[in-house]
């Protein structure tokens, strides 16, 4: 079996019906996988599925797919427990919820949805451990990180030139929660990464180029971090990716035109992780992702027009990864109600598709025979 057909069987076996995602859909419908990738898209005006094995790209959510508020300026996206997808649209100025299953678009916070300070130019957005929107808004007059409460809409500012201690936020490009709860974000126009107290507002420098040492910042576009804490910051002016410290703020580049083998960057612009640890860069210029191994710096295509089939990327915004969820069979974690976990959904290796013993008699992949006792 196939690591794709493995997690369409995952979402049929493992019965986790509060992530929707892993529902059956309805014909025509997109169904999202763990490891899929979405990339929001100013020129497709919409959010585009991408196949991480093939390269597939298909549109969940455009001006042909799903109904309500269309489109303009589509920003950073995030998934939400529920399955749906969360996205600021500049253009609009709004938080917009997606339904996976039909491309439907919602608003969740708008000069119309919900109350508080409005931003005006919002950019970029990340999911709390609450399920509330943090939103980075790089308009001037309303420069700041705010807090939409997904149900209401209601919006608070959480940290901005008037709530809060520290240095002013620039241009800020992108942002992040650390495990802690602790809001990061990377400002071009400080040229540093900045972290910020989600309940004070105050605002530390992490990196910049008097703390830390290492390749200076040249221009921000994005951040994100790996599975160990460690911040990974975007600069399409070193056309590369720097790996951060998070506590000296030590900078290493990790892939540029002199790390790693491979296509060139040309115009980044937003970046995540995938679950093995490898960085996925959208790349304007390149119309393309591009995988990055963050051991060597080498680069390959994921998705470009030559690689995988259905809409081209024109003016990529926003990329996300979609998550495994907590206590998912096969994510290699023994939980309650599973005997054995070891990783993956296929059966015949003594631990079954759904996480079973196997019978005595089976064939382990060791060429053991299975016993359960």
């Amino acid at each position: 079996m196939s690591i794709r057909a493995g997690q369409v069987w995952l979402a049929a076996l493992c019965a986790f019906s509060a992530i929707s995602f892993f529902a059956a859909a309805e014909v025509g419908a997109v169904v999202l996988a763990p490891g899929d990738i979405l990339v929001s898209d100013q020129t497709v005006k919409g959010v585009l599925q991408v196949d991480p094995l093939t390269g597939d790209r298909t549109e969940v959510s455009s001006p042909t797919v799903g109904a309500g508020p269309l489109f303009v300026k589509p920003g950073g996206l995030a998934i939400e427990s529920s399955g749906h997808i969360v996205i600021v649209d500049e253009g609009l100025v709004a938080v917009l919820r997606v339904d996976p299953a039909t491309g439907d678009r919602t608003v969740v916070s708008s000069s119309t949805v919900g109350t508080g300070l409005m931003f005006s130019k919002p950019k970029v957005l990340v999911l709390e451990s609450t399920g509330d929107i943090l939103v980075g808004d790089d308009a001037p007059t309303t420069r700041g990180v705010y807090r939409v409460n997904s149900t209401t809409g209601d919006r608070t500012v959480v940290s901005s030139a008037s709530v809060g201690t520290g240095p002013s936020f620039g241009k800020l490009r992108g942002i992040t929660i650390e495990a802690s709860g602790a809001i990061l974000v990377v400002d071009d126009g400080l040229k540093a990464v900045l972290r910020v107290d989600p309940i004070t507002g105050d605002r530390t420098v992490v990196s910049s180029a008097t703390v830390g040492t290492g390749t200076a910042f040249s221009k921000l576009d994005a951040i994100t971090l790996n599975a160990s804490g460690d911040i990974l910051a975007l600069d399409s002016g070193l056309l590369g990716v720097h790996r951060v410290d998070p506590t000296s703020g030590d900078r290493t580049i990790v892939s540029s035109p002199v790390v790693g083998t491979g296509p060139s960057f040309a115009r980044p612009r937003v970046i995540a992780v995938e679950s093995d640890g490898n960085i996925l860069v959208a790349d304007e210029l390149l119309l393309a992702v591009v995988r990055v191994d963050p051991i060597s710096g080498d680069r390959t295509i994921a998705s470009d027009p030559t690689v995988g089939i259905g809409t081209n990327f024109g003016k990529p915004r926003g990329i996300i990864v979609v998550p495994t969820p907590a206590g998912v069979c096969g994510d290699g974690t023994l939980d309650t109600g599973e005997d054995c976990d070891d990783g993956n959904t296929v059966p015949g290796d003594c631990c079954s598709a759904t996480c079973t013993f196997e019978t005595g008699g089976s064939a382990c992949e060791d060429g053991d025979v299975c016993t359960t006792g």
